[in-house]
């Protein structure tokens, strides 16, 4: 089951266009607007050749062309289909279902809309293919019905949502996902946490550092990407190439916790004098704990009670004597093998008595610590100057403690321990999440046959990486077709050569503007090949592009032809055009104009060589 083509009355800045997709046929529609007649035929592909026989990827395509097109608004007309969401204008659907093509006529049922908007469809020869294809025609049924639609976008725009409608877990472009962390129930949950610890701590908040609703978000991402890190560990998949992702995250502690300290207890050096003796002996312990488990354990435990100490002991002065008491107890503290345990208990024995603090969630933590790190494999970090940090291998357990480390965060709503995905360069990171969201997108599949839409999703990828882009979705998708038992069909925007040099051209959708600025298809036949085409050529053919030469310097060459063309030109001598033209990478453009400067130079002899012409 595929999509084979598509032809649009009215949508957006898309009229009366047709779109095929890519396929053994394509397909043809001449609409009669008086008569509100379709006739739709089909014809051989030229020089068609299944790339992807054999494979359970069934297509790719791509949809290409210059900002304003309408690539992006085709693929919100799918994604407007698959949600069964209403239109005003006609939308034909042409799908390949085991052998049968069904053709859909797709408009809004809505009385308001009326019957003028209908349209006749006319199949050429009796109402059937010229192949003798066997079809069935329908109205007002969601051709997707049997298809799954996964939608990804890197870019943020509230339309995403209006199109494809909430409550959508095939939806997962960056906005919509954005939208999903920030629910009323979470938001309201983080402002009230929030405004606890803003009256409990006015005197310490900093509030344009603490307030970050998007932290909500980026924990839900976080989360995806390290359960889509997990299950390919455990499944031995690796991405291709050199994109490939670390088994292990870094995690590390906030070092600044005994200046903190330090200053909450000016005034009172004997308290400070043992707090030290305390971090001092744990540290020194750590440094000869040969188990890095226990090693991570310790380090935890004796970081939340310094933590614990300046955020919520001395916060909470007068109340139950918290402050006398721990003092007492802290000088009868042994310094000996035992005292994290010590410290342990200590903490989880005690309750918080205000708002605000975070002594309730450590004592939580601490109580639960080691079953938490039951299922953790554990390293001590290779990293030079790295005494403090570990290396945590990537599991289905991992994010079980991390949710619960990072629930206990200080006055500026920073977690205490810090940790990354390493390595994570910008590129990596939107490789990851977007491969993370289609992993996210497979686990509420629920259909056989999959449409995949990825709306530009080489942005932030290195030129080698794009030119791998493809491979890399064919190899993910290839992959877990296996695992969850599923056929891809792939529809693409780009405007990277890279991309299209993977796709032959009659799987392409060529996209210009018109006189009017609406989507005006542009036939793969009047173009050039493009699977494994030269990219410069491509960049001509397939996306329009005037000119090879960014566009600043473009207008410095034009300034220096002007200048010896005799023309007005921001260049006021020949040596100075001279010197600008040794800058200029592409050899023919200098050959030129070095030529144009010697034949300047000869008829201005003169004049040239009194510039030149050695000082006395």
């Amino acid at each position: 089951m595929r999509l084979l083509a598509m032809w649009v009355e009215d949508f957006l800045k898309i009229k009366n266009q047709s779109f095929n997709f890519g396929g053994q046929y394509t397909y043809s529609f001449d609409f009669n607007e008086e008569s509100r007649e379709l006739t739709i035929s089909n014809q051989q592909t030229p020089d068609y050749y299944n790339l992807l026989t054999g494979s359970n990827i069934v297509n790719i395509s791509g949809i290409i062309g210059i900002n304003g097109s309408g690539k992006s608004s085709l693929l919100n007309l799918i994604n407007v289909i698959s949600a069964g969401k209403p239109l005003i204008n006609n939308v034909v659907v042409i799908i390949e279902n085991d052998g049968v093509i069904e053709i859909t006529c797709y408009v809004s049922t809505f009385p308001l809309y009326g019957k003028k908007n209908t349209i006749k469809m006319v199949l050429l020869e009796g109402g059937s293919f010229t192949h003798g294809i066997e079809v069935n025609t329908f109205k007002n049924k969601n051709p997707f019905k049997e298809l799954d639609l996964i939608f990804y976008s890197n870019l943020t725009s509230n339309r995403n949502v209006n199109y494809l409608g909430l409550d959508n877990p095939m939806n997962r472009s960056v906005d919509y996902q954005l939208r999903q962390s920030l629910t009323p129930e979470k938001v309201a949950g983080y402002l009230a946490d929030y405004n606890t610890k803003k009256e409990a701590n006015s005197a310490y908040l900093l509030l344009e550092e603490s307030f970050n609703l998007q932290s909500i978000y980026q924990n839900d991402r976080e989360e995806r990407m390290i359960n889509f890190l997990s299950d390919n560990i455990e499944n031995k998949f690796s991405i291709i190439g050199d994109i490939r992702f670390s088994e292990t995250i870094s995690v590390w502690f906030n070092e600044n916790i005994f200046s903190q300290i330090q200053k909450m207890t000016e005034g009172e050096s004997s308290l400070f004098e043992t707090l030290e003796k305390i971090y001092s002996h744990c540290y020194k312990l750590l440094n000869t704990e040969s188990n890095t488990k226990n090693k991570f354990k310790y380090t935890i435990i004796y970081k939340y009670f310094f933590f614990a100490l300046y955020n919520d002991f001395f916060k909470q002065t007068g109340i139950l004597d918290y402050a006398v008491h721990l003092k007492s107890y802290l000088k009868s503290l042994p310094l000996d093998q035992n005292i994290f345990k010590s410290l342990s208990e200590y903490l989880s024995r005690y309750k918080a008595y205000k708002e605000g603090v975070e002594l309730d969630k450590i004592s939580t933590l601490l109580n639960n610590l080691d079953s938490l790190l039951e299922n953790i494999e554990i390293a001590e970090s290779a990293q030079f100057f790295s005494n403090g940090y570990f290396d945590l291998s990537i599991n289905k357990h991992l994010w079980d403690f991390l949710k619960e480390i990072l629930s206990i965060t200080d006055f500026n709503a920073e977690p205490l321990m810090q940790y990354n995905i390493t390595p994570f360069s910008s590129g990596e990171e939107a490789i990851l999440y977007q491969l993370s969201e289609f992993h996210e997108a497979l686990k509420n599949s629920t259909n056989e046959y999959v449409i995949v839409s990825i709306d530009e999703g080489e942005l932030y990828l290195h030129p080698e990486w794009q030119r791998k882009y493809i491979n890399t979705l064919y190899q993910f998708f290839e992959h877990h077709s296996r695992s969850y038992n599923k056929k891809f069909q792939i529809i693409i925007t780009s405007h990277s050569p890279f991309i299209i040099s993977d796709i032959p051209k009659q799987n392409l959708i060529f996209l210009k503007k018109d006189s009017l600025g609406n989507c005006k298809v542009s036939q793969s036949e009047g173009h050039l090949p493009t699977l494994g085409g030269n990219i410069f050529e491509l960049f001509s053919d397939g996306f329009f592009l005037k000119e090879f030469i960014s566009e600043y310097a473009f207008e410095k060459i034009n300034q220096a032809i002007k200048f010896l063309n005799g023309e007005q030109s921001e260049f006021k001598e020949l040596a100075e055009v001279e010197n600008f033209n040794k800058l200029v990478g592409e050899a023919l453009i200098r050959d030129e104009i070095q030529k144009m400067i010697d034949f300047s130079k000869m008829k201005n002899f003169d004049q040239y060589f009194e510039q030149i012409k050695p000082k006395d």
